[in-house]
């Protein structure tokens, strides 16, 4: 069973995901409430499960969490249930995320961490997108999907780290040609378009990246476009059902009754008791229980908007692609369902624009996805992007990345609407120095807007998202700003509660105001088609420029190299050197690049055994890595596991911790990059007198026969470590993994 749902500041669903599970075992609650009234039809509950059911079973929940976050700032982090159920929280720009399942706690945190990062990328600081713009949320639907099958079966996205194609030299320098020849020939024909990436990937794999005159990006963003590089080149499904033929799952009779008989039964002996979670934070203890029903894994459904009484219309995703089941292994039908889209601009208003048809007008042509995407960059905040994304041979795709003129505005955005946010809880814990701070930061991020529209006016007239052109949205912000901070520089000064009152009446058109800034700066859907031909031309070059290559790289991808290949000496001297060796995982993570052999999944014996026992491996390492452990050693019946983290200065020397911070780890962002950068945090935090770029971090992970005794595997880590450069091609001076 598994559930995401996403709550505005008024309760209300912005966007939903669940399987049929959720739906038979949420039906069933409703039932036995009375929020499903009436007789059975035909002895069983039909229909699509209503936004509203939902939002009053959680209703109580989710006003508790915004009561203890907002008024005592001691928000839950996660439920655990004594029937297994678990909840997990988080929170972006005010909006509540929550994540309810059947999976361990851990694994649902970074999922619910991965949607926040996803819906940033999409929507940046206005989650309300989600709601308003049904492309938005599909997209989001995908991106989850797609993240969650990756993860099952791709070692560089369950580590989080970007795999680097292992070609030669010649075919290396070929393709950073031919990129650079193609961004040569787009700034000649589009000076517009002259900051840009453009990158190639084989499947998931990386292959090569020229940039020109653009911020570099982060391996995050890299991370997250080879994501969608894999969702976007998919085939559809044939098997698709129409609109007509989406439904949900029927609840019979016997389940109501099966439901009834087994809802509170506990052991005799036992009292039931709800079990508690504590805050990492603060140490809430959290007690709440819900049943969960024990029916089969189903499909994932978006549900209609609440309320709302436009006709709903469904789409049917992909089954094993860019839309394939989520957390499944065996092949399945999935089924989302949304809301006909909601128009943006005010309602009843001539301005009422249809989003998903905007794109499709502005977009360059079937063979090319295009999209407005938010990237991370190589400083704070997000940079709007236009992500054109082509397949140039057969598994081989171009992705063209092109900064905008509003990274300015969008950051100085981002930076308002999270001190507006903070405010909004500061003002309800009458936090007068919290509300000075929070204010001196709106204030900044207030002037950095108006900086950035001031220095770059974009070119080119959009079809936004907004009502009206830029100027005229800059001019109502800049009216809604005035009055507010008249209200909060006077309340400072006097403490007077009827300021507060002026202040929350007058917000939700100062909130409005920025999100009509955000929609008309940085979401120009006019860009999708901005310089169309010199686009295409370039597209074009490139894939005549890789023709030569296609053939090769495509079976490159499909085994980068392996232990047992006999075709390369540098995997000889792995046979012959590192008896024992079944498996490793290295990981450069000043740069997040991983070197490790590919694995054979089309054998069974792999997916039965092996696949499980690096997945675990992964997963075990990271649990003791946030517990203050950087060199642990175990073993099982059949294999013995080794992991370790190291750290290095720019000559290739060890550099020693002198006190870990093992005390921070909780507050550190989950071991990864796509969450954040745990080991750049990490960096800063262990060596705080010297610039990260000057530390050098690494992992390994390794797995050997059970045969093997602790010091072989100690003596093999350490050669490992020092020699896997020459798979890399990135030469590393020896060191002392211990």
């Amino acid at each position: 069973m598994r559930c995401i749902l996403v709550f505005d500041h008024l309760n209300d669903i912005l966007y939903s995901k669940y399987d049929n599970k959720f739906s038979k075992h949420v039906k069933l609650l409703a039932y036995r409430q009375g929020l499903i009234s009436g007789e059975l039809d035909g002895g069983c509950i039909r229909g699509k499960l209503s936004s509203n059911i939902i939002i009053q079973l959680f209703s109580p929940i989710v006003t508790s969490q915004r009561l203890m976050g907002c008024q005592f700032g001691n928000s839950y982090i996660s439920v655990q249930c004594q029937d297994g159920t678990n909840m997990v929280f988080d929170e972006y720009m005010g909006y509540l995320f929550i994540h309810i399942g059947t999976e361990d706690v851990v694994l649902m945190k970074r999922t619910l961490s991965i949607c926040v990062v996803f819906v940033q990328h999409l929507c940046g600081p206005d989650v309300s997108l989600l709601k308003h713009d049904r492309e938005v949320s599909q997209m989001l639907g995908k991106l989850l999907d797609g993240w969650r099958h990756l993860r099952d079966t791709d070692q560089a996205f369950l580590v989080e780290a970007v795999e680097q194609l292992g070609v030669n030299g010649e075919i290396a320098g070929s393709s950073l040609n031919v990129l650079r020849g193609a961004a040569d020939r787009l700034k000649t024909t589009a000076p517009d378009s002259s900051r840009v990436h453009f990158l190639l990937f084989v499947n998931s794999k990386f292959l090569s990246l020229y940039s020109r005159s653009a911020k570099d990006l982060a391996s995050s963003d890299v991370l997250f476009l080879s994501l969608l590089t894999n969702i976007m080149s998919q085939p559809q499904n044939k098997n698709s059902l129409s609109d007509d033929e989406c439904s949900e799952v029927d609840v019979s009779a016997d389940d109501i009754e099966n439901h009834n008989r087994n809802s509170y039964e506990y052991p005799k002996d036992e009292n039931p008791q709800p079990t508690h979670q504590k805050d990492g934070h603060n140490n809430h203890e959290v007690t709440h229980t819900v049943m969960a029903e024990d029916s089969s894994e189903g499909e994932f459904y978006s549900p209609p908007d609440s309320p709302s009484n436009v006709r709903r219309k469904g789409k049917k995703t992909l089954s094993g692609g860019s839309d394939g089941e989520l957390g499944t292994d065996k092949e399945a039908e999935s089924e989302e369902i949304f809301d006909e889209p909601v128009l943006a601009g005010e309602p009843n208003s001539r301005h009422y624009y249809d989003l998903s048809r905007l794109r499709r007008e502005h977009g360059i042509s079937g063979q090319v996805h295009s999209h407005l995407m938010l990237l991370r960059g190589g400083g704070p905040g997000f940079t709007p992007h236009v992500v054109h994304i082509a397949t140039v041979c057969e598994d081989v795709h171009l992705l063209i990345m092109i900064e905008t003129g509003s990274g300015a505005v969008a950051n100085g955005l981002h930076e308002a609407f999270s001190a507006l946010t903070s405010l909004q809880s500061l003002q309800l814990q009458r936090d007068v120095a919290g509300v000075r701070a929070a204010f001196e930061s709106l204030e900044t991020g207030i002037k950095h807007i108006f900086d950035g529209v001031r220095k770059s006016k974009p070119k080119t007239k959009c079809a936004t998202l907004s009502t009206f052109d830029l100027d005229a949205c800059v001019l109502r912000l800049r009216s809604c700003w005035e009055f507010i901070r008249k209200k909060y520089l006077e309340y400072l000064r006097t403490r007077e509660p009827d300021c507060i009152l002026r202040i929350e009446s007058s917000t939700p058109a100062f909130s409005d105001a920025l999100r009509e800034v955000f929609k008309a700066g940085c979401l120009e859907i006019g860009l999708l088609s901005r310089d169309k031909e010199a686009l295409l031309s370039a597209i074009e070059s490139v894939k005549e420029g890789m023709a030569p290559f296609g053939d090769f790289l495509k079976v490159k991808a499909l085994r980068n190299f392996t232990l047992g290949s006999r075709a390369s000496l540098t995997i000889n001297k792995y046979l012959e050197e590192f008896p024992g060796l079944v498996h490793f995982i290295y990981v450069d993570r000043s740069t997040h690049r991983v070197t490790t052999p590919s694995l054979d999944f089309s054998s069974q014996e792999t997916i039965s055994l092996t696949k499980k026992k690096i997945w675990a491996m992964v997963d075990f390492s990271r649990e003791h890595l946030t517990e203050g452990h950087v060199a642990i050693m175990w073993k099982d019946n059949t294999f013995n596991y080794a992991y370790f983290l190291w750290f290095e200065d720019s000559n290739g020397s060890p550099l020693k911790v002198k006190v870990f911070p093992s005390s921070l780890l909780k507050q550190f962002p989950i071991p990864g990059v796509l969450c954040g950068d745990f080991y750049l945090k990490l960096i800063e935090e262990c060596f705080p007198k010297m610039p990260p770029a000057k530390v050098q971090c690494y992992e390994l992970f390794c797995i050997h026969l059970g045969l093997a005794t602790a010091s072989c595997v100690l003596e093999q880590s350490r050669r490992l470590a020092a020699t896997v450069w020459e798979v890399t091609g990135a030469s590393n001076n020896p060191i002392d993994v211990l």
